[in-house]
């Protein structure tokens, strides 16, 4: 089973790479076939740039469908093209609540990412803090 770095290491890389201006936002979808993302889809790609090959994506009509490439893996992995794995959510501590959330700011509020990295840390703390042995990792 491969090991995901611990979750600040992947949400400090996240907030990064949503300020960077390297991706080209869009809704809906974690990728559309015209290279646009959703926050969730930085969140996707990101841990592919920490762990390389850890989820694959393969594109459809109009979208990128993503999935964990890791058979091991404990947790049940459907493909999405909408929500990160679930296996992600949960290393994470995201509810589906919050990422309900989190997908509306981005596909019905159209807030920009550098909003969106500015504001995940702050109604996300969960996010730069690793969960202790006895606390459950996500809250729905």
């Amino acid at each position: 089973m491969t090991k995901l770095p611990p979750r600040h290491v992947i949400t400090q890389r996240w907030l990064r790479n949503l300020r960077s201006g390297g991706f080209k936002q869009g809704i809906l979808f974690l990728r559309d076939t015209s290279n646009r993302y959703c926050c969730l889809g930085v969140l996707c790609e990101t841990i592919n740039e920490l762990v390389p090959g850890y989820i694959t994506s393969r594109p459809g009509s109009q979208h990128y469908i993503f999935y964990i490439n890791d058979e091991d893996s404990e947790v049940a992995t459907k493909p999405s093209a909408s929500f990160p794995p679930l296996v992600i959510c949960k290393h994470m501590g995201l509810s589906s609540e919050d990422l309900d959330t989190i997908s509306a700011w981005n596909d019905i509020k159209h807030c920009s990412f550098k909003w969106i990295a500015e504001s995940l840390p702050k109604a996300f703390p969960q996010l730069l803090k690793e969960p202790k042995n006895d606390e459950p990792e996500t809250t729905g």
